[in-house]
């Protein structure tokens, strides 16, 4: 967890190649809040539907505006098996492979500062980012009060050439 110092307890781990199921929306300062967990129950609702456990929730922009505060958001779960999608609902995959990871504990809205300091450790170790990081909110199917909300930030890096 971060201290007024802008420390950041984190590692460099393996992270497993896993399938998914995932809406890429537009979301507008603001609207993350509300719109994410919208999508992540109905997300949960087809993967019943389709006889899949959705486990592990998870958020990546793949493109973000930071004069504006929007960009595109991708939202998933992780998924134990195959079924086509539906609609919106895409199937995937987070890409295994080395990445930086770190927990998050409390708001979302605090989230930004995490990235900013896990990106600034990651540099200052060599490292650069091999492609956008996620989120994986662990705990948010259980609907904890927001101060125990954890969130595991993970940046996918490989060695700065």
């Amino acid at each position: 967890m971060m201290s007024a110092m802008t420390t950041l307890d984190w590692k460099l781990d393996q992270e497993p190649d896993q399938p998914v199921a995932f809406v890429r929306l537009e979301v507008a300062p603001g609207e993350a809040g509300t719109t994410v967990p919208k999508v992540l129950h109905r997300l949960r609702t087809w993967a019943t539907q389709q006889g899949l456990a959705a486990t592990l929730p998870y958020g990546r922009f793949v493109q973000w505006d930071g004069a504006t505060g929007s960009g595109i958001m991708e939202v998933g779960v992780c998924v134990d098996g195959d079924a086509p999608g539906q609609d919106d609902i895409v199937r995937g995959r987070l890409h295994g492979g080395l990445g930086a990871c770190a927990w998050h504990e409390g708001a979302y809205h605090a989230l930004p500062q995490t990235w900013k300091t896990l990106d600034a450790l990651v540099k200052a170790q060599g490292l650069q980012v091999r492609a956008p990081g996620y989120e994986v909110y662990t705990n948010f199917f259980d609907a904890p009060p927001e101060a125990e909300l954890r969130t595991r930030v993970v940046l996918p890096v490989e060695p700065a050439e």
